[in-house]
């Protein structure tokens, strides 16, 4: 208590994509609702993870040199349930919703927000 995680991953794989991870955006949403500031929450997925894997010259920020894959995020306020892996809900107020992927000069659209939500009741 009294500190935030150092890093943040959704740990989605084949047998849990149905939840109740879902997806990162989730997970990130998640830990804003628990009181951690969006700034420490960005950090803890991309910066803080690359120097674990000691990366962090080529990837989790932005910079001339460095692999820039993006991930875009929309930041809404409302009312959002979320679930921990034993069922127990948490009602929160914010979540992101993902938007686009800019991956190796792609630029991947994502689903509309209601199809996110659908497919996470």
């Amino acid at each position: 208590q009294g500190f935030f995680c150092d890093t943040i991953s959704s740990d989605v794989h084949a047998l849990s994509a149905g939840g109740p991870a879902f997806d990162l955006p989730t997970t990130m949403s998640k830990m804003l609702n628990l009181g951690m500031p969006l700034s420490e929450v960005v950090r803890a997925t991309t910066y803080k993870p690359a120097l674990v894997l000691a990366e962090e010259d080529q990837i989790g920020h932005l910079q001339p040199g460095s692999i820039a894959d993006i991930a875009v995020l929309e930041l809404r306020q409302g009312k959002f349930e979320f679930y921990d892996g034993f069922e127990h809900k948490m009602v929160g107020n914010k979540r992101l919703f993902p938007i686009l992927t800019c991956k190796e000069g792609k630029v991947f659209k994502a689903l509309s927000s209601d199809s996110v939500m659908a497919s996470q009741n």
